[in-house]
């Protein structure tokens, strides 16, 4: 079943201005941003105070305090239901397949980014 383009999303990156650039991408394709967080620990804080759960959620590999690893894990052990996203600027094959493993619907490189982010976004969601 297609999902419409209003899904909501959110976004896991420590890179405050990677953040915003992805947002900026984000409501331009016309999705809806459920919210930020700094890193994985502040993911999971937020998606413990909400009812409102975001369609999918986009997590960058490498963070301080809870890495991309441990917080897909973390949510697709609490929050099945989330699809997820994780992306890197690491290029190692092992990154993509340790991530998956961990749980991740689908892997994107940084820097490729506003296509290949929104492709794998409606593929994740059920358009593609």
């Amino acid at each position: 079943m297609l999902k419409p383009k209003k899904s909501l999303i959110a976004i896991v990156d420590d890179d405050q201005l990677y953040r915003k650039v992805l947002h900026f991408v984000l409501i331009k394709e016309n999705y809806k941003l459920a919210f930020e967080a700094v890193n994985g620990a502040d993911c999971i804080y937020m998606l413990k105070q909400t009812f409102n759960y975001p369609d999918l959620i986009i997590v960058d590999v490498e963070m301080p305090v809870m890495d991309g690893f441990e917080t897909v894990k973390a949510i697709r052990l609490n929050w099945p239901f989330i699809k997820i996203i994780s992306h890197s600027s690491v290029l190692d094959p092992g990154v993509k397949d340790k991530v998956i493993g961990c749980g991740a619907d689908a892997f994107v490189i940084k820097g490729q980014q506003s296509m290949n982010i929104c492709e794998a976004i409606e593929k994740v969601l059920g358009g593609a």
